[in-house]
């Protein structure tokens, strides 16, 4: 199977709840974008859809409140992109898709930080109305 039937295997699974196989899926995708062809050379459809396949593992283990492995989902295509950017010169073409990539992994660990820093305001909150009583 391609990277794109994983995909939408794991999206299937990760829809019904079924984690293990999704978790599955998306691992399988991951690894079918990195074998088609490595995320540094210039191809921007396989770019984003190697940065997609790490922002559905980091979706799944975060619904799973598995906070450290969806964080190491968010943390590493970013570390690879910064490698990758400070390697590419800001004249080459493929130089404005790694900048896009580069911003949407920022997003979706932004977004992260606020779902977790609400989490535990939330926590925090319970725990104060519980030790009033």
């Amino acid at each position: 199977m391609d990277w794109k039937t994983y995909v939408t295997h794991g999206n299937r699974c990760f829809h019904n709840k079924h984690w293990v196989d999704a978790e599955r899926h998306y691992g399988l995708a991951l690894h079918a974008v990195e074998k088609e062809e490595p995320v540094t050379h210039q191809n921007g459809d396989i770019l984003f859809a190697w940065l997609a396949c790490h922002h559905n593992l980091a979706t799944l283990f975060q619904s799973q409140s598995k906070h450290s492995e969806a964080r190491f989902y968010l943390d590493t295509p970013l570390e690879i992109l910064e490698k990758t950017l400070g390697k590419t010169p800001p004249d080459d073409p493929f130089f404005i898709s790694l900048l896009r990539a580069y911003q949407t992994g920022l997003n979706a660990l932004c977004l992260f930080e606020k779902a977790m820093n609400s989490t535990v305001a939330s926590t925090a909150t319970s725990q104060t109305k519980e030790n009033v009583k």
